[in-house]
């Protein structure tokens, strides 16, 4: 009987140990699942944050393609610009220098219509003394003709201005 009492005590021992152990293990294996389910939910979350920025990174990437075809497109303006610059530039040149061409002939032809205008003046002074002179001549030669005309005729009275004898 004391062997079916400590059979007894050492199977309910046993049994005691491995409910303890049971006991234990369910314990270990809750924490674990628990710290599983709270390990997904973290991941989950980490995800879903992971989602937003890659889709924040790809947004920002085509925003960064659209700035840069702009800053490529204003390059392009740009240079384009510049060679307009240029060319607009030696426009300018050609033009500054056919305009001091222009007024170089310009100050050519005023000085030649000056001289031209002294030379004419001179001309009609010495053509307008030549005229007095003529007619000062054309007068001393009618009053020399008038006073060997024949007075007694009527034409010739009139012509040199000689009055009617009464």
């Amino acid at each position: 009987m004391k062997l079916l009492i400590f059979v007894c005590v050492v199977a309910m021992g046993v049994t005691v140990v491995m409910i303890f152990q049971l006991v234990r293990q369910e314990l270990t294996s809750r924490n674990v699942r628990d710290s599983t389910i709270n390990k997904a939910a973290e991941i989950s979350r980490q995800e879903t944050a992971l989602a937003g920025l890659k889709k924040n990174f790809w947004g920002k990437k085509d925003d960064l393609e659209k700035l840069t075809k702009q800053v490529e497109e204003l390059k392009k303006t740009t240079d384009t610009l510049k060679q307009e610059k240029i060319t607009l530039e030696g426009k300018i040149g050609t033009c500054n220098k056919e305009k001091g061409d222009v007024e170089k002939t310009k100050n050519e032809v005023t000085d030649s219509f000056g001289k031209r205008k002294d030379e004419h003046d001179e001309a009609k002074q010495i053509a307008q003394k030549t005229i007095e002179d003529l007619k000062a001549r054309i007068l001393e030669r009618e009053k020399t003709i008038c006073l060997s005309v024949d007075t007694t005729n009527a034409e010739a009275r009139k012509l040199c201005g000689i009055g009617d004898p009464q």
